[in-house]
C-alpha cells in the first residue's frame, strides 16, 4: 500500500471518513471520492499526503469542515468544493495547501466567512465564491491570498477588499454603472445633476399643480389642460424618485459598499423603482393624450369631437391605473421577476441596457423600449400633423408668419425632449439584445440626466411657456375693456346696450327673416360673404369684450332685407362673460358649421336653377 498512486473510492455508499483513515499512504497521486454521501471532513483526514496531485469530492453533500482538514496536502494545485452544502468556511480551514493555485467554492449555500480563513494558501491565483449568499465577513475576509489575481463573486462589494494584486478588470462582477465602494453615485457631475433636476421636477411641476388648482381651476374644464396637469402630477413623482436616490447616496456617502445589499433589498429602493416606473410611463402616455387632442383640434376645427373633453378625468384614471399596473407588476410574488427587479443598480431601475439577462428583461424590454418607441412614434407623427394643419392655416390668410415660425419652434422643442429622453433608450436597449456592450459611463447618463430631463422641460414648456400668451391675452382684455368703458362714459351706454344697439337683438327685428328661412333662396356668393362677414363681425365684438354668443345657429340668426338687398345680419342671444377658452371655440365652430350649411344650401340653389334653365 506504501507505494499506491491512485484510489478509487467513487459510489461505494461511504459515509463518514475517520481521522488519518489515510496514514500510510504517503505516494498517493490521485484520490476519487466521488458520490458518496460524506457530510463533513474532520481533522487531519489527509496528513502526510504530501505527494497528492488529484482530489476528487464531487457529488458529496459534505457541509462542514474544520481547520486544518486539508492539512498535509502540500502538492495540491486546485481544489473544487463546488455543489456542495457548505455555509461557512471557518478560520485556518485551508491550512497547509501551500501549492493551492485554484479553488472553486461556487454553488454552496455559504453565508459566512470568517477571518484568515484562506491562511496558508497563499499561492491560490483564482477563487470562485460565485452562487452563493455570503452576508457576514469583514474587510479582512481576503487575508493571507497574496499571489491572487483572480477573484469571482457574486457581488461587487467583495472586490472592494480584494488583494492588490489583484487588477479590478479581473474582478467579477465588475462595479455597476453608477456606483464605487465609497458611494452610491460615483460621478460627482451625475450627483449634483439629480439634485438639480429633482428639485427643478418638483419645483416647477409644484407650481403647475397649484397655479392650476387654486389660480386657474376653470382651465381645468378644458380637456387638453386638464392632461398637462396631471402630466404634472407624473413628473412630479419622477422629482420624488430623483431626490430619493441623492439622498440615499448622502447618507451612505463613504460607506456604500457595507450596505450596497441591505439599500437594494430595502423597501425604499423598491419605492423609488415604482415611483420612476410609474413617472416615467405615465408621463409619456399623458404626452399621448395632450397630443391626440390638439391633433383633434386642430386638424378639424369644426367638427364636434369632444370625447377628450366629456371622458377626459376617465381617460387620466385609466392611464394612471395602467401606470401603477406597469410599475408594481415587478413587486408581485412571481417567480419570474425573483423579487430582484428594482435592485439591479445602486439607483433601483430596471432599464435593459446591458447584455446581461436577468429576471425580468423580457418585462423590462417591452415596458421601456417597446412600448416607450410606439408612444415616441406617435407623439412626433402627431405634432407634424398639428405643424403642418396650423402652418397651411397661415398660408390662407399671411403666409409664412411670425407666429408660424414660433409654433414650429414650440412643437420641434417638445419633440427634440422626447427624442432626447427616449431615443437613445430604446436605441441602446436595442444593441443590449444584439449583445453590443454599452459604455458604463452612457448607461449611467442616460438613466440619472437624459431619462428625468423631461420631468424638468415638461412645466416649462406646457405651462411656463405659455405665461407670455396669457399676459399678453390679458392686457389686450384690459385694453378692449378700458376702450370699451371709455365709450361707456361718453354715451352714456353700458356694454350689452352698445352690442345691442349695433349688432344684436334679443328678438327678431323688423322686415327681417330667420336665416334657417332665408338659406333657402341664397343664389350668390356676395350674399353669403355679406351674412358671413356681418355675423363675424358680431362674434368678434363680444370675444374682444371677453363675451360669448353660446348659440351661433340658423334659428338665432336674422337677416334684415330691403327691397331683397341684405342691409343688416343680426344673431338674438344674451352675451355671457366667460374665460374658458373652449366656450370661445364653440362659437366658432358653431360658426363654421353655420357656413358650412350655407354653402350646402348654396349648392343646392345653384343646381337646381342650373335644372331649370336646361328643361327651359
Amino acid at each position: 500500500m506504501e507505494n499506491l498512486a491512485v484510489l478509487n473510492l467513487a459510489n461505494l455508499g461511504i459515509r463518514e471518513l475517520e481521522q488519518e483513515c489515510f496514514s500510510g499512504l504517503e505516494n498517493l497521486v490521485h484520490l476519487d471520492l466521488r458520490k458518496n454521501f460524506l457530510k463533513k471532513i474532520p481533522k487531519r483526514v489527509f496528513r502526510n499526503m504530501r505527494n497528492l496531485h488529484t482530489l476528487l469530492l464531487a457529488g458529496n453533500d459534505i457541509f462542514e469542515a474544520y481547520p486544518g482538514s486539508f492539512d498535509g496536502l502540500l502538492n495540491l494545485p486546485s481544489l473544487d468544493l463546488s455543489n456542495m452544502a457548505f455555509t461557512t468556511i471557518v478560520e485556518d480551514m485551508f491550512y497547509g495547501l501551500s501549492s493551492l493555485m485554484f479553488l472553486n467554492l461556487s454553488h454552496n449555500k455559504l453565508t459566512s466567512i470568517e477571518d484568515r480563513s484562506f491562511t496558508g494558501a497563499g499561492k491560490v491565483q483564482t477563487l470562485d465564491l460565485t452562487k452563493n449568499d455570503i452576508a457576514e465577513f469583514t474587510g479582512d475576509i481576503f487575508s493571507g491570498l497574496g499571489e491572487l489575481a483572480y477573484l469571482h463573486n457574486d457581488k461587487y462589494v467583495f472586490c472592494c477588499f480584494r488583494p492588490h494584486t489583484v487588477p479590478e478588470e479581473q474582478c467579477l462582477p465588475a462595479a455597476d454603472e453608477f456606483s464605487s465602494c465609497s458611494d452610491l453615485m460615483r460621478n460627482a457631475a451625475l450627483r449634483i445633476s439629480m439634485w438639480v433636476l429633482g428639485f427643478t421636477a418638483l419645483v416647477g411641476n409644484l407650481m403647475v399643480i397649484l397655479s392650476r388648482c387654486i389660480y386657474d381651476r376653470q382651465s381645468l374644464k378644458r380637456s387638453n389642460d386638464f392632461f398637462v396637469a396631471n402630466l404634472a402630477i407624473s413628473d412630479f413623482v419622477m422629482g420624488i424618485y430623483m431626490i430619493i436616490i441623492a439622498s440615499a447616496d448622502t447618507f451612505y456617502r463613504g460607506v456604500y459598499s457595507w450596505n450596497d445589499e441591505a439599500w437594494r433589498s430595502s423597501w425604499v429602493c423598491q419605492l423609488a423603482g415604482v415611483l420612476a416606473t410609474l413617472s416615467s410611463e405615465t408621463s409619456v402616455m399623458f404626452l399621448c393624450m395632450i397630443t391626440a387632442d390638439r391633433v383633434l383640434v386642430i386638424k378639424f376645427p369644426f367638427k364636434d369631437f369632444n370625447i377628450f373633453k366629456r371622458y377626459s378625468k376617465y381617460i387620466s384614471l385609466s392611464v394612471w391605473i395602467l401606470g401603477l399596473l406597469m410599475a408594481g407588476m415587478p413587486l408581485l410574488p412571481i417567480d419570474y421577476f425573483s423579487s430582484s427587479f428594482y435592485s439591479r443598480s445602486g439607483v433601483c431601475l430596471a432599464l435593459p441596457l446591458t447584455r446581461n439577462r436577468p429576471p425580468g428583461w423580457e418585462y423590462s424590454t417591452t415596458i421601456f423600449v417597446i412600448w416607450n418607441f410606439i408612444c415616441f412614434v406617435f407623439i412626433a407623427f402627431g405634432q407634424a400633423v398639428i405643424y403642418q394643419a396650423v402652418r397651411a392655416s397661415q398660408k390662407l390668410r399671411k403666409g409664412r408668419t411670425t407666429n408660424d415660425m414660433a409654433i414650429a419652434r414650440k412643437l420641434s422643442f417638445i419633440v427634440l425632449t422626447d427624442f432626447v429622453c427616449w431615443f437613445p433608450i430604446c436605441v441602446m436597449g436595442l444593441m443590449a439584445l444584439q449583445g453590443h456592450a454599452i459604455n458604463s459611463e452612457v448607461y449611467a447618463w442616460v438613466a440619472v440626466f437624459v431619462l428625468p430631463i423631461n420631468s424638468a422641460l415638461n412645466p416649462i414648456i406646457y405651462t411656463l411657456s405659455s405665461v407670455d400668451t396669457m399676459r399678453k391675452r390679458k392686457l389686450n382684455r384690459e385694453k378692449t375693456f378700458s376702450s370699451t368703458t371709455r365709450s361707456t362714459v361718453r354715451t352714456g351706454s353700458s356694454i350689452p346696450q352698445i352690442l345691442r344697439k349695433e349688432l344684436l337683438f334679443l328678438s327678431q327685428p323688423p322686415n327681417s327673416v330667420c336665416l334657417s328661412t332665408y338659406i333657402g333662396s341664397l343664389m350668390s356668393a356676395r350674399q353669403m360673404l355679406t351674412i358671413a362677414y356681418q355675423l363675424a363681425g358680431s362674434i368678434d365684438l363680444l370675444h374682444s369684450n371677453g363675451l360669448v354668443n353660446g348659440l351661433v345657429e340658423t334659428d338665432s340668426v336674422y337677416v334684415v332685407l330691403d327691397q331683397g338687398i341684405i342691409k343688416r345680419v343680426t344673431a338674438a342671444c344674451v352675451p355671457m362673460a366667460t374665460e374658458i377658452e373652449e366656450d370661445f371655440s364653440k362659437d366658432i365652430r358653431d360658426f363654421g358649421l353655420l357656413v358650412s350649411k350655407m354653402l350646402k344650401a348654396y349648392t343646392v340653389a345653384k343646381k337646381q336653377h342650373l335644372a331649370k334653365m336646361v328643361n327651359q
